[in-house]
């Protein structure tokens, strides 16, 4: 995350935090991960366990949320375009926010790093500085993204695939940003009527949108160690 002064990039602070957990094997909500909620974050840990899990649940298609984070920045400062393999619900708690969403479909126009990168699932392309030459297919997405901006107690669901670049706009008084998040594991999506059994499901279109992006994944992560360094 960064700040930029006078069109110059300047250090900026940004907190990603991961403060509840559930196992697979756990039932109901997440649980707090360590200490928090006991010894650190106590308002934080009592703002979330008065949340309407149920109501959560319900939305979400009768699934509980693997996992919970937080985010903590400053106005200016952004999260570069990337993709996620899990279902998400973005919530924001203080601030406002920008979120530029597109279809896992624009894959190839976003130029994601190699799998094994350690900027793995991100765009190579700078949003502000687009290189063209470099990134020629990037030009294809003009008008093919959707925007959201996000104030206090605003929801987005950010389905799994779906890239997402995200900014931090100006947020009085103080310029404090904060929003969490609810992660799930990909819904199983299906074309059909699922009340008459298997044979009335198609599932998914095979390799359509997200599962197109993850079957890509698959494949280069098995080549990668093959190929080398060169690749």
């Amino acid at each position: 995350s960064r700040l930029r002064r006078g069109g110059a990039p300047a250090p900026s602070y940004y907190l990603q935090n991961t403060v509840l957990h559930r196992d697979e094997e756990q039932t109901g909500p997440p649980k707090p991960v360590g200490s928090f909620g006991v010894s650190c974050g106590c308002q934080v840990g009592a703002d979330i366990a008065s949340f309407r899990w149920d109501w959560l649940k319900d939305a979400m298609g009768g699934r509980c949320p693997q996992m919970c984070q937080l985010f903590c920045g400053h106005e200016g400062g952004f999260s570069p375009c990337h993709y996620d393999p899990q279902d998400n619900v973005f919530a924001q708690i203080r601030g406002y926010k920008r979120v530029l969403l597109f279809h896992p479909k624009h894959f190839r126009s976003l130029y994601p790093w190699p799998v094994h990168h350690p900027q793995d699932r991100q765009s190579r392309v700078d949003f502000d500085l687009p290189d063209l030459e470099t990134f020629p297919r990037f030009a294809e997405l003009r008008g093919q993204g959707l925007e959201a901006v996000l104030g206090p107690g605003d929801a987005l669901h950010i389905p799994p695939g779906w890239w997402h670049h995200i900014e931090m706009l100006p947020s009085p008084p103080n310029g404090e940003v904060v929003s969490i998040n609810f992660w799930y594991t990909a819904p199983r999506w299906f074309y059909g009527d699922a009340r008459l059994g298997e044979a009335h499901i198609k599932w998914d279109r095979p390799l359509q949108g997200a599962r197109r992006v993850l079957f890509q994944r698959c494949v280069e992560e098995l080549v990668a160690p093959s190929a080398g360094a060169a690749a």
